[in-house]
């Protein structure tokens, strides 16, 4: 049997009281309820495992959330440490975003002081130290009777909402969720925001930062208030203050 979003019933019960084990939930969330919280964690526990980290929890997973004692660390190669990222964000953040970052890193060709400070200065700003990842607002706005959500590639009522910003780098329209699908293979992308923000965190703010060819204009001696430009649409920036507080920071130590 594969447990997925939107079941509920025992089944869901017993899936998250396995993860409220490992300190994915809490037992508050123990609802029978297999919502975005309860997605988020399974694949946190997939990306932890070396499962794939689907949402789905087949027999593989199962498995593995019944035998397990203790929940691995992520392994990765790392373009940047776990002191370098609680330092410029002033927290640990949690393994599956590590583990994502530096992925994002590799996949991206991020690789040099120069991109990782530029990079981290502006995903700390806009997801408030990857604290945020799914818009805050409703999404109302980009709704497809608005100018915002025709140039986004809204089509049907409720795509607003359904594409609003997701991730780090807060991807928004679902012409740019299917330009992302497209290019990770990966049709659940389309589900929207919350399938985003859980499974390609950082990623989908990657792709973004290669479709605007921002390694190339850092290389070619761009500051933190062009970088900041290129990425909020405005110069000055909407939080530029804040972006070069963060750039500081990474300037510190990497």
């Amino acid at each position: 049997m594969v447990i997925r979003k939107g079941q509920n019933g025992l089944h869901v019960t017993n899936l998250q009281t396995w993860l409220v084990k490992f300190g994915l939930l809490s037992g508050l969330d123990v609802d029978g309820d297999f919502g975005n919280k309860t997605l988020s964690a399974v694949i946190r526990f997939q990306l932890a495992t070396g499962l794939v980290a689907d949402g789905l929890v087949g027999d593989r997973t199962q498995e593995k959330l019944s035998t397990l004692e203790k929940l691995p660390e992520v392994s990765t190669e790392e373009v940047i440490s776990r002191s370098q990222v609680a330092y410029v964000f002033k927290r640990d953040i949690e393994p599956h975003l590590f583990a994502d970052l530096n992925s994002c890193l590799q996949k991206f060709q991020i690789n040099t002081p120069k991109r990782i400070r530029h990079f981290i200065a502006q995903i700390a700003h806009e997801s408030g130290g990857l604290r945020y990842l799914e818009e805050l607002a409703s999404g109302d706005a980009y709704e497809p009777h608005t100018e915002v959500g025709k140039a986004l590639g809204n089509i049907y009522p409720g795509d607003g909402r359904k594409y609003k910003g997701g991730g780090a780098g807060q991807l928004t329209g679902k012409y740019n969720y299917q330009r992302f699908a497209d290019f990770m293979g990966d049709d659940r992308i389309m589900e929207g925001t919350s399938y985003v923000a859980a499974t390609y965190p950082v990623t989908s703010f990657g792709f973004w930062w290669q479709d605007n060819e921002l390694n190339r204009l850092i290389d070619a001696g761009a500051d933190c208030r062009e970088v900041s430009a290129r990425v909020n649409g405005t110069d000055p920036a909407n939080g530029l203050v804040d972006r070069l507080y963060y750039f500081e920071r990474a300037f510190r130590v990497i």
